[in-house]
């Protein structure tokens, strides 16, 4: 009686993490970060906000410029495919926001940019968003967290006050949900 107790404890143990660790055919690979999770950067505190998730600047109607925020990653465990950012941008007056995926050296502190400046993520190489939406470029990059740190940037850009583009997640996929179609021409190996 006792050893069928035991068993029974032990099965449905091992039902619960089979429901909460789904096999890894069955799930996709993500780090995901909100924005409003990320440090500010130094010269950007006087000017931004969290709404939520977003960062955005602050509804002054009078700050415009740059604001900067860095989001670290931990380790994801595998190589990407995709940088996949959820963001809001009216394409109107020059604002736009980027996310640029940095590395820095373990052993001298040197940081270097992962994917190439022209061929980062870009609200302008995508269609206006100003109710929010998500884009990705794809690249492959092998990450190693022996030598180095990695972070992805993030850089909202307002010229026109009236509007306040803002960046709400970041996210680097093993595979895809699906292959952004806008990905094509951006799609690139480093």
């Amino acid at each position: 009686m006792k050893i069928q107790r035991k068993f029974n404890v032990l099965s449905q143990l091992w039902f619960g993490v089979l429901l909460l660790f789904p096999s890894a055919g069955q799930s996709q690979h993500a780090w995901t970060h909100t924005a409003s999770a990320c440090t500010v950067d130094e010269g950007s505190t006087t000017k931004h906000e969290f709404s939520g998730a977003r960062f955005r600047f602050k509804p002054d109607g009078q700050s415009i410029g740059d604001i900067y925020a860095r989001c670290n990653i931990v380790n994801p465990g595998y190589g990407t495919s995709a940088l996949q950012v959820v963001y809001s941008d009216e394409r109107l007056s020059g604002n736009y926001v980027r996310a640029l995926l940095y590395k820095v050296h373990n052993h001298n502190g040197g940081v270097s940019l992962v994917v190439p400046e022209d061929r980062t993520f870009s609200s302008l190489n995508f269609g206006a968003k100003p109710d929010g939406g998500m884009e990705a470029i794809g690249f492959t990059h092998s990450f190693d967290f022996y030598n180095y740190g990695y972070f992805v940037m993030l850089h909202v850009h307002r010229e026109d006050p009236r509007y306040n583009p803002s960046i709400s997640t970041v996210r680097l996929w093993a595979s895809p949900p699906t292959a952004p179609p806008s990905c094509a021409p951006l799609c690139i190996q480093v």
